[in-house]
């Protein structure tokens, strides 16, 4: 998976949620994070993005609120 975002990181943003949740279920939340947020620093606007980010941070037992509020404006 990390291969596939490498590949096609600058195209779509959807190898990097594919991996964010992987990494989730391995609960392996921190590298995670830093796949979602890298994903997020090369597609800052793509909505589809934004949004499954607002819902995994908001989702988690670890909920930060004001990062998904951040992620939906």
């Amino acid at each position: 998976l990390r291969q596939r975002v490498t590949r096609f990181q600058k195209r779509s943003s959807r190898p990097a949620r594919t991996l964010d949740w992987a990494l989730r279920r391995l609960d392996r939340h921190a590298e995670a994070a830093e796949v979602l947020e890298a994903a997020i620093a090369l597609h800052p606007d793509d909505g589809d993005l934004l949004l499954y980010a607002a819902e995994v941070v908001s989702g988690t037992s670890h909920a930060d609120m004001e990062q998904a509020r951040q992620y939906c404006q």
